[in-house]
């Protein structure tokens, strides 16, 4: 799901990946899983002015992404 919606184009995770959004290692330190997952939804609620589009994911495919950012390490 990562590589599949380009994250890496705004994101860095582990070390690869470009500058423009924060990057994602230690995600789980910083965010909650709801707060994430209602992040993908509407990015400019819960983060004015970003430049992130919305998602409109699965039920699954949130739950695997989610998860994916969150097994990351710091």
């Amino acid at each position: 799901m990562y590589t599949a919606n380009h994250c890496s184009t705004c994101h860095i995770v582990n070390g690869v990946g470009m500058k423009i959004g924060p990057p994602l290692n230690g995600l789980s330190k910083r965010q909650s899983r709801s707060w994430v997952e209602e992040h993908f939804a509407d990015p400019a609620k819960l983060s004015p002015g970003s430049i992130m589009p919305a998602y409109k994911l699965s039920p699954r495919d949130l739950d695997n992404l989610t998860t994916y950012l969150f097994a990351l390490p710091e």
